[in-house]
């Protein structure tokens, strides 16, 4: 071996020696500061955190992005007037038939004794109407007999007057008499159609009674419809009224949430539903019970 290779090989093996030595000090550096060990616990932590996250994403899916859903129904009165009564409070339970409101019964009170009245009246005028049409058939009859007895009369007399025994006036009197006698039946049928006509249907199909019973009927509902109750077993919320408030037809006094259909709507990111089947069980965290 020459020189020149005895020394690259002495500069070789010290170089490494120098390498390995720089190498331990820093090793025992690293391990010394604890800085770096908790930069690379951290770092090793996110990567942990990560690979679970990713697998659980697939395998145990979970978004907080859900909520409760139910069917609401918004209370509203059917009749118009000042409220007098409120039985329920804000976010209170109620069962089918509870009685939630109610408003002041009394004009309706007033309506329904008008309606009861105005059935009387007509069931007074369909009575009067009745005996009017009786009344107008009798007349009817009586002109009918009274033009029997003309036409009769003038008959004996046209036969009379071709013995020359009575006069032409008084033939002429009893045609006269007979055409009068007619036209008064005219005018008794006349009157007589008239009367049916203002009688209308007798019985309880009669018009006038039909009208006022369906009025009648109609204050009914009315006086009813002052007393708000729960449509279902559910709960109260959205509660805008008081005592002495005005309610009007059609405008909301709370809201109704049913207890009898609620569901839960959840969203989910696309790849966390890749292995969630129909039927699988689901845990639910509210976040106002915890």
């Amino acid at each position: 071996m020459s020189e020149q290779e005895a020394s690259d090989a002495m500069a070789t093996q010290q170089g490494n020696e120098n390498v390995s030595r720089g190498k331990g000090m820093m090793d025992k550096w690293r391990m010394a500061d604890p800085v770096v060990r908790f930069t690379w616990t951290v770092i090793t932590l996110i990567v942990v955190l990560f690979i679970w996250y990713v697998v659980a994403d697939r395998i145990a899916p979970w978004t907080d992005q859900a909520r409760v859903d139910a069917w609401i129904v918004p209370i509203s009165p059917k009749v118009s007037g000042k409220v007098i009564k409120v039985t329920v409070e804000q976010d209170q339970e109620v069962k089918a038939g509870d009685l939630l409101a109610m408003i002041d019964p009394l004009p309706y009170e007033l309506s329904l004794q008008r309606a009861e009245a105005a059935l009387a009246i007509a069931g007074q005028s369909v009575g009067a109407a009745t005996a009017t049409v009786e009344t107008a058939m009798a007349g009817v009859i009586e002109a009918k007999a009274r033009l029997k007895e003309y036409e009769v009369q003038l008959a004996r007399l046209e036969i009379v007057s071709k013995k020359g025994v009575i006069s032409k006036a008084e033939l002429d009197s009893a045609r006269a008499e007979r055409e009068r006698a007619g036209a008064q039946l005219r005018k008794a049928r006349a009157e007589l159609e008239k009367a049916k006509q203002e009688l209308g249907i007798q019985g309880e199909n009669n018009p006038r009674l039909r009208d006022a019973l369906a009025a009648l009927g109609q204050a009914q509902i009315d006086l009813n419809e002052t007393k708000i109750y729960a449509p279902a077993d559910g709960g109260i919320t959205n509660l805008k009224i008081d005592k002495g408030y005005y309610a009007k037809i059609g405008a909301p006094l709370m809201t109704f949430v049913a207890f009898d259909d609620v569901w839960i709507k959840a969203n989910f990111r696309e790849n966390s539903v890749g292995n969630i089947q129909k039927g699988d069980a689901v845990e639910i965290v509210l976040d106002m019970l915890p």
